[in-house]
Formats: structure tokens, sequence, C-alpha cells
């Protein structure tokens, strides 16, 4: 499993740009301010690879994950918590940001990410993440083909719209979710081929069945010389109150 948490990093490192409108979309859905007299500090956990910095120049981005990735160059830079994200200190962030982070915990361990969230933001700071919606394109993708076709298995336990009762039983305000498009974007079809069995731990199979799985389970849309994989999430945003009672 390690091994695949740093092959996983690396493919993301390795292609910034197919899953940059994931990271585009959370940027915006959390609305965080443009300007600020201090630096927005920013914590990422899990770790997703170094997009963010392109989308929150100015910004310090802190990055941690559930498991150690050993990647030489990033081996100092994640530090390693749980889902009460022990080792990060209290009020210390102006926003939390992730992609995919809970669907493969438990009930009570998204509670715990949820209010550990709450507890390492600042006053008036944002938890925003991106999650697989159960019944979603993409959570029959990854539980039925995936789950088929990887030595790690995928079988997940996906947040609807109601888990912003989550966020309200934390104690986060203004709570919302949204449905968004985030489609993935390829150069080439030898791209895709290349990218989703690296980011999934496939095992090896033909390109031509490799190619019909994802037109059946997701679909592709060609435009302006680029080959975009349909892919969408829900998003999530909630804020710390300013002023705690």
């Amino acid at each position: 499993m390690t091994r695949h948490v740093d092959d996983y990093f690396q493919t993301v490192i390795d292609f910034p740009e197919v899953r940059a409108n994931e990271f585009l979309q959370l940027r915006d859905f959390a609305r965080l301010p443009s300007a600020t007299s201090t630096t927005l500090q920013v914590l990422e956990v899990p770790a997703e690879g170094p997009i963010l910095e392109r989308l929150l120049p100015d910004a310090k981005i802190s990055r941690a994950d559930f498991l150690k990735v050993r990647l030489p160059e990033y081996v100092d830079k994640i530090s390693v918590t749980d889902w009460d994200l022990n080792g990060i200190d209290a009020n210390s962030f102006d926003a939390v940001l992730s992609i995919v982070p809970i669907h493969h915990a438990s009930t009570e361990q998204k509670q715990a990410y949820i209010d550990a969230a709450f507890r390492v933001l600042k006053p008036g700071g944002r938890l925003a993440f991106a999650e697989v919606e159960m019944g979603s394109r993409v959570q029959i993708f990854l539980d039925e083909f995936v789950d088929r076709n990887t030595v790690t298995g995928h079988r997940g336990e996906y947040p609807g719209e109601t888990f912003c009762d989550n966020f309200a039983r934390s104690g986060f305000v203004d709570v919302q979710s949204q449905m968004l498009a985030c489609p993935w974007r390829f150069e080439s079809r030898q791209m895709a081929q290349d990218y989703v069995p690296r980011l999934f731990a496939l095992n090896p199979m033909p390109a031509d069945v490799l190619h019909a799985a994802l037109d059946r389970y997701l679909g592709f849309n060609e435009s302006s010389g680029q080959l975009w994989m349909n892919w969408s999430l829900r998003y999530f945003c909630g804020t710390k109150p300013a002023c705690l009672s």
C-alpha cells in the first residue's frame, strides 16, 4: 500500500495538468480571500502533489497524509497524521483543502476528520473538499472497474449532499455543497492509457480493454485539440465561525 501511495503521488506530480480542473473548482468553491495582510496558511490533507501552488501562488501550503510518502523530494515535507489530525496545531490554518479525502474512511473516521479540521482552522477559516458521490458514474467506475482490476481493491463509502450535516455537527456555518464537472484533460488516448493505470495501480491489460472501459463508464469529449474525460465530484465547504461562543 505504501508503494502505491508513492506511485500515486508521483503520477500526480508527473501529470499535473490532467486533474487541474478538480483543484481549480476546489479553490473557487472554497471562496478564499483574494488578498490578505498576511500570508494565507493552507493545509492539504491528504497530500495530492504540488498543484495548489499554481492556483494559490501567494499561499503557504503545508501537507500531511495518513501514510508515509517516501519520495526523496517530499519525504520531509509531508507529515504523517491520522483522522484526528494529530500533530497539527489548533487554530493554525486559514483553509483546509483536499481532494477525495474520506471515501475510504469509516463513518466515525469521517466525522473525526471534520471535527479535526474545525480544530486546526483559525476562526473564520474554511474547510473545503471534493468527494466522489454515491451513484455517480465516477463511483461506479471506481467500485466496479477499478476494484476488479487493481491489487489494492477499491470500495468506498461516499458522502452525499446530506453530509453537510456532519459539518454542522462540528460547528461549521455557511455550509454549502454542489456537484461540479471537473473533466480530466489528456493530449491523446495514449496519455490516458499511460496515466489511468498508474494512478489506480491497475493490473496490466490490453489498451483496447482499458479504452473500452473508460468509454463505457466515463466517456470522452474532444475540444481545442484536447481529450477530456468526463469526471464530476461533489464539493463541500464550511466556515469556522469568526467568533466562537
